[in-house]
Protein backbone atom coordinates (compact mmCIF):
# COMPACT_ATOMS: atom_id res chain seq x y z
CA UNK A 1 0.00 0.00 0.00
CA UNK A 2 1.34 3.43 -0.99
CA UNK A 3 1.13 6.47 1.20
CA UNK A 4 0.95 9.83 -0.56
CA UNK A 5 1.98 13.07 1.13
CA UNK A 6 0.66 16.43 -0.01
CA UNK A 7 2.80 19.14 1.57
CA UNK A 8 1.32 22.58 2.06
CA UNK A 9 3.77 25.48 2.06
CA UNK A 10 2.56 28.72 3.58
CA UNK A 11 3.46 31.55 3.44
CA UNK A 12 5.20 31.28 0.10
CA UNK A 13 7.02 33.78 -2.14
CA UNK A 14 7.27 33.54 -5.89
CA UNK A 15 9.96 35.26 -7.94
CA UNK A 16 11.43 35.26 -11.41
CA UNK A 17 15.04 34.20 -11.81
CA UNK A 18 16.79 35.35 -15.01
CA UNK A 19 13.41 35.25 -16.79
CA UNK A 20 13.89 31.50 -17.27
CA UNK A 21 12.60 29.95 -14.02
CA UNK A 22 9.79 30.46 -11.59
CA UNK A 23 10.91 29.96 -7.99
CA UNK A 24 8.63 29.38 -5.02
CA UNK A 25 10.13 29.24 -1.56
CA UNK A 26 9.20 29.50 2.10
CA UNK A 27 10.97 30.63 5.27
CA UNK A 28 9.54 27.70 7.22
CA UNK A 29 10.71 24.80 5.07
CA UNK A 30 13.62 23.71 2.94
CA UNK A 31 11.31 23.23 -0.02
CA UNK A 32 12.13 25.06 -3.25
CA UNK A 33 9.95 24.50 -6.31
CA UNK A 34 11.50 25.33 -9.67
CA UNK A 35 9.41 25.53 -12.81
CA UNK A 36 11.75 26.21 -15.71
CA UNK A 37 11.18 27.63 -19.16
CA UNK A 38 7.91 29.40 -18.43
CA UNK A 39 6.46 30.37 -21.82
CA UNK A 40 5.90 34.00 -22.73
CA UNK A 41 2.30 35.19 -22.97
CA UNK A 42 0.56 38.33 -24.20
CA UNK A 43 0.07 40.90 -21.45
CA UNK A 44 -1.49 43.45 -23.84
CA UNK A 45 -2.82 42.19 -27.19
CA UNK A 46 -2.86 43.98 -30.54
CA UNK A 47 -5.67 46.49 -31.14
CA UNK A 48 -7.67 47.21 -34.29
CA UNK A 49 -6.21 50.16 -36.22
CA UNK A 50 -7.63 52.47 -38.88
CA UNK A 51 -5.66 54.96 -40.98
CA UNK A 52 -6.11 57.03 -44.11
CA UNK A 53 -4.03 56.16 -47.15
CA UNK A 54 -0.48 57.61 -46.94
CA UNK A 55 -0.55 57.71 -43.09
CA UNK A 56 1.71 55.51 -40.95
CA UNK A 57 0.08 52.57 -39.16
CA UNK A 58 1.36 50.90 -36.02
CA UNK A 59 0.52 47.75 -34.06
CA UNK A 60 1.96 47.27 -30.55
CA UNK A 61 1.60 44.43 -28.07
CA UNK A 62 3.29 43.61 -24.79
CA UNK A 63 4.67 40.22 -23.73
CA UNK A 64 5.35 38.73 -20.30
CA UNK A 65 9.04 38.13 -21.09
CA UNK A 66 11.49 40.58 -22.69
CA UNK A 67 13.57 37.88 -24.43
CA UNK A 68 10.67 36.22 -26.29
CA UNK A 69 11.13 36.09 -30.07
CA UNK A 70 8.16 36.94 -32.29
CA UNK A 71 7.30 36.93 -35.96
CA UNK A 72 4.78 39.18 -37.69
CA UNK A 73 2.25 37.94 -40.24
CA UNK A 74 -0.11 39.64 -42.68
CA UNK A 75 -3.13 37.49 -43.57
CA UNK A 76 -1.18 34.43 -42.36
CA UNK A 77 1.98 35.15 -44.40
CA UNK A 78 5.19 36.04 -42.53
CA UNK A 79 6.42 39.60 -43.08
CA UNK A 80 10.00 40.69 -43.70
CA UNK A 81 11.44 44.07 -42.77
CA UNK A 82 11.63 46.56 -45.64
CA UNK A 83 11.47 50.31 -46.33
CA UNK A 84 7.67 50.01 -46.03
CA UNK A 85 7.44 47.72 -42.96
CA UNK A 86 9.70 47.44 -39.93
CA UNK A 87 9.70 45.85 -36.48
CA UNK A 88 10.78 47.23 -33.12
CA UNK A 89 11.54 45.54 -29.79
CA UNK A 90 11.83 47.61 -26.61
CA UNK A 91 11.81 45.56 -23.39
CA UNK A 92 8.59 43.53 -23.43
CA UNK A 93 6.92 45.64 -26.17
CA UNK A 94 6.80 44.50 -29.80
CA UNK A 95 5.80 46.96 -32.53
CA UNK A 96 5.05 46.62 -36.25
CA UNK A 97 5.27 49.91 -38.19
CA UNK A 98 3.86 50.37 -41.69
CA UNK A 99 5.08 53.54 -43.39
CA UNK A 100 2.80 55.48 -45.74
CA UNK A 101 -0.05 52.97 -45.82
CA UNK A 102 -1.65 52.01 -49.11
CA UNK A 103 -5.00 50.32 -49.69
CA UNK A 104 -3.28 46.92 -50.10
CA UNK A 105 -2.03 47.18 -46.49
CA UNK A 106 -5.58 46.64 -45.22
CA UNK A 107 -5.44 43.13 -43.71
CA UNK A 108 -5.33 41.06 -40.54
CA UNK A 109 -1.95 41.40 -38.80
CA UNK A 110 -0.69 38.89 -36.29
CA UNK A 111 2.16 38.83 -33.77
CA UNK A 112 3.17 35.23 -33.01
CA UNK A 113 5.47 34.08 -30.20
CA UNK A 114 7.96 31.73 -31.89
CA UNK A 115 8.51 29.35 -28.94
CA UNK A 116 4.85 28.63 -28.17
CA UNK A 117 2.91 29.61 -31.28
CA UNK A 118 0.64 31.83 -29.15
CA UNK A 119 -0.56 34.84 -31.12
CA UNK A 120 -2.51 38.07 -31.05
CA UNK A 121 -4.15 39.53 -34.13
CA UNK A 122 -5.95 42.69 -35.20
CA UNK A 123 -7.36 44.25 -38.34
CA UNK A 124 -5.90 47.25 -40.18
CA UNK A 125 -8.40 49.35 -42.11
CA UNK A 126 -7.03 51.75 -44.72
CA UNK A 127 -9.38 54.39 -46.10
CA UNK A 128 -8.63 55.86 -49.54
CA UNK A 129 -7.94 59.56 -49.91
CA UNK A 130 -10.66 61.44 -51.72
CA UNK A 131 -9.47 63.79 -54.40
CA UNK A 132 -11.13 67.17 -54.31
CA UNK A 133 -11.88 68.63 -57.70
CA UNK A 134 -11.88 72.38 -58.15
CA UNK A 135 -14.77 73.99 -59.98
Amino acid sequence: MHTYHHPIVSPCWVSWHYHKCLLAFSLYTNLVVIISDVEATFVLPLKETAVTEDEDAEFTCELSKPDAMVKWLKNGVELSASDHVNFETVGTKRTLKIHKSVLDDAATYQCQIVSSGASSQAQLTVTGMQLLSSR
